[in-house]
C-alpha cells in the first residue's frame, strides 16, 4: 500500500481505540501517526543512500518490515509508564504491515528471525515502479489509496478539532 492508506488505517484504529478507552490525546494521535508510517523509514534512507533513485530491491526484507523493531520500540514506551502509547504504537505498526501483506510485491516476513520467508495475499510480483503501476491496475487498490487520503485528511481534522 501507499502512504495515505497506511496513516488512515493506523489513525482510524488507533482513533477507534482512544475513544472507546476515552483517552483521546495529542501524544496518542501522533504516536498512531508516526506508527503508520515507521516500517517505511527505512525506504527514506534507501533514498539517501541511492540519490534518490528509485528503489530496485524490495524493501520488505529489510529489518523494518518486521515485527521485532516495533515490538522493542513499544516495550520500551510501556516500561517507561507509557503503556498506552505502547499499545497504540504496535497496533499502528502492525496494521502497516498487515496491510503490505495485502497487495504487495513479494510480502513480508512474519516469521523472522526464524524465516526469512515473505508471505502475503495479492502478491504481484514486482517491484519499485513497476509494483506502484500494477497495483494501480487494479480498479479496488486505487479506489482503496484515494479513499484513504479522503478519510485521513477528514478524520485528522476530526481529532484536531477535538482536542483544540
Amino acid at each position: 500500500m501507499l502512504p495515505p492508506a497506511h496513516l488512515f488505517a493506523s489513525l482510524s484504529l488507533g482513533t477507534t481505540i482512544m475513544l472507546l478507552t476515552n483517552q483521546l490525546s495529542w501524544e496518542g494521535y501522533i504516536i498512531t501517526i508516526l506508527a503508520g508510517i515507521a516500517p517505511d523509514l527505512d525506504y527514506i534512507v534507501y533514498l539517501i543512500r541511492r540519490e534518490g533513485q528509485h528503489h530496485t530491491t524490495s524493501h520488505h526484507t529489510w529489518f523494518s518490515h518486521t515485527l521485532w523493531p516495533f515490538v522493542g520500540i513499544a516495550f520500551f514506551l510501556m516500561l517507561n509508564g507509557y503503556n498506552f502509547l505502547g499499545i497504540l504504537f504496535i497496533i499502528g505498526t502492525t496494521t502497516h504491515l498487515i496491510q503490505d501483506s495485502i497487495g504487495t510485491g513479494d510480502g513480508i516476513m512474519w516469521f523472522y528471525p526464524f524465516s526469512r520467508r515473505q508471505l502475503g495475499i495479492h502478491i504481484l510480483g514486482e517491484i519499485g515502479k513497476k509494483w506502484q503501476q500494477a497495483y494501480l491496475s487494479y480498479w479496488y487498490f486505487r479506489w482503496t489509496e484515494r479513499l484513504s487520503m479522503g478519510l485521513f485528511l477528514l478524520l485528522s481534522l476530526w481529532i484536531i478539532s477535538q482536542l483544540i
